[in-house]
C-alpha cells in the first residue's frame, strides 16, 4: 500500500482494511505503526453467486473515538472474475473523491468444488469466489462437465447489465 495519509495525531497510522463482497465484510489486522506504506499479506476467503463489485475502506485504528477514514475504493469485478483473477493495484479515494493511495491486490476466483488445496505456509491476499450451490438436489460439475442448465441461466442473469433479461 502506498497511502497519502499516514501520520495521526498520537503518531504514525495504525492502518486496516475492510474487504467487502456483498454482504459479507472481512478485516484485516491493523498494522502497527504501518504509516503510510503498510503491508497485510492476508488472505481472505469469500463464496459468491452474483456480487459485481468490490469494497475496499482503509482506517486509521484509533485508542480512543471513532477509526479514521483513509480512503476507499469500489470496484467492478465482474472483468476478474470472468478472467479467474487480478493481480494489480486498486486506486483508493478520499471523502472529496481525490487520490488517497493505492492497494495491491492478488485475487484469485474459482468454481464451486474447484478450490486448490490450502498451502499453510500460504501468505499472499487472495480474494476467492466461488459459487456455492443451494439445492441439494442440484447436479455439480466437474472440470470434465457442461455446465448445467441453473448455472448457464444465473449466469445470464448476473451479466445482464442493461436489464433485458438477456
Amino acid at each position: 500500500v502506498n497511502l497519502k495519509a499516514g501520520q495521526g495525531v498520537f503518531g504514525r497510522a495504525d492502518p486496516y482494511v475492510r474487504v467487502k463482497i456483498g454482504d459479507k465484510a472481512l478485516f484485516t489486522n491493523p498494522h502497527k505503526s504501518g504509516g503510510k506504506n503498510p503491508e497485510w499479506n492476508e488472505e481472505f476467503e469469500f463464496e459468491m453467486t452474483t456480487e459485481k463489485e468490490l469494497e475496499i475502506e482503509v482506517l486509521d485504528k484509533e485508542v480512543i473515538g471513532s477509526d479514521k477514514f483513509m480512503g476507499f475504493a469500489r470496484v467492478n469485478i465482474l472483468d476478474w472474475v470472468a478472467q479467474g483473477e487480478y493481480q494489480g493495484a486498486i486506486e483508493l479515494l478520499d471523502q472529496s473523491n481525490r487520490n488517497a493511495g493505492r492497494l495491491a491486490v492478488n485475487a484469485a476466483f474459482y468454481r464451486h468444488g474447484m478450490y486448490p488445496e490450502k498451502n499453510s505456509g500460504s501468505t499472499h491476499a487472495n480474494a476467492i469466489g466461488s459459487p456455492k450451490a443451494t439445492n441439494e438436489n442440484e447436479k455439480e460439475t466437474s472440470p470434465e462437465d457442461e455446465f448445467t442448465e441453473k448455472e448457464i441461466a444465473e449466469a445470464f442473469r448476473s451479466f445482464d447489465l442493461d436489464k433485458n433479461t438477456y
